[in-house]
């Protein structure tokens, strides 16, 4: 991120800046060997509370093991997501695996601890919770000695930054920011918001990361970035692990073309947000 932003363009070549958000083992495990095989740095965002808690398991973690380990009917007592629902049934699947996903992504911190720890209980009734997946310490030490990876916030506990309190967002940005200087012994210069897209950063949320030190942020809303880009909505390409090596190619090479389409589809929402005077959440 550093030197694709801070270095000046040469030339008509595209230049590229991986990132990873989240923290997860198989980064390490997985992605970075090959990464170092071809000489590609990345910057890493990192969400700290699931590295220092083992037992902390994500809500979209929790969400998939009980699609894939429950088969009787769990039950949730928490106000908004109330009900028992049988992941063997299509329709209730389909429930978990997507509005409640929508609805804790939608959903402010105290809700979603609650929704989360109700989720633990009724999932633990039918399957021992695992540990979580996500890198510790030592390995995070370990693999910075390379030299060739950059840390970036992304927060404690992966909130929508949208959605917290101007007192939320400081403890949320600062937690992770102190955290991960204090394992690499560097600053950091770059975050990323949670979730990343539309409705998931907000302008005090900018303000927020402004205001921690960070010389900027990256969201996941599609595009290409130039000279005009705003330091603290930088846009990135999401690669989903589906993604076909054809796919990938298209997504990289024809970034271009996305960034055109993308900008073509904001200018229509914004005339239709003119015309009819509709506001959203950026």
């Amino acid at each position: 991120m550093s030197e694709l932003l801070q270095r000046p363009r040469t030339g008509t070549r595209i230049r590229v800046a991986v990132t990873f958000d989240d923290g997860y083992f198989d980064n390490i495990d997985v992605a970075m060997p090959i990464l170092r095989q071809y000489g590609i740095p990345i910057t890493w965002f990192v969400a700290t509370d699931f590295i220092d808690n083992a037992d902390l398991v994500p809500w979209w973690d929790l969400i998939d093991l009980t699609l894939a380990e429950c088969y009787e009917p769990v039950e949730f007592t928490v106000d908004g997501i109330k009900g028992i629902y049988d992941p063997t049934v299509v329709a209730d699947r389909q429930w978990l695996n997507t509005r409640l996903r929508m609805i804790l992504k939608s959903t402010g911190l105290l809700q979603r601890d609650a929704i989360i720890e109700d989720m633990r209980y009724a999932i633990s009734r039918q399957y021992t919770l695992p540990t979580n997946s996500y890198a510790r310490e030592e390995e995070i030490k370990s693999v910075l000695q390379g030299g060739d990876i950059e840390l970036g916030g992304h927060t404690g506990s992966h909130p929508n930054v949208a959605l917290c309190s101007s007192d939320e967002l400081k403890a949320e940005i600062n937690r992770g920011k102190i955290r991960l200087e204090k394992i690499s012994g560097q600053s950091l210069n770059w975050f990323a918001y949670p979730f990343g897209g539309r409705g998931a950063f907000s302008p005090s949320a900018a303000k927020a990361v402004q205001e921690a030190g960070f010389n900027g942020a990256c969201s996941l809303v599609s595009g290409t970035v130039s000279m005009k880009t705003e330091k603290y909505m930088i846009p990135r390409y999401a690669i989903s692990p589906n993604m076909t090596m054809e796919t990938f190619k298209a997504r990289v090479l024809g970034a271009p073309l996305y960034a055109g389409l993308e900008s073509l589809r904001s200018s229509i929402s914004m005339s239709s947000v003119r015309k009819y005077g509709k506001g959203f959440v950026g």
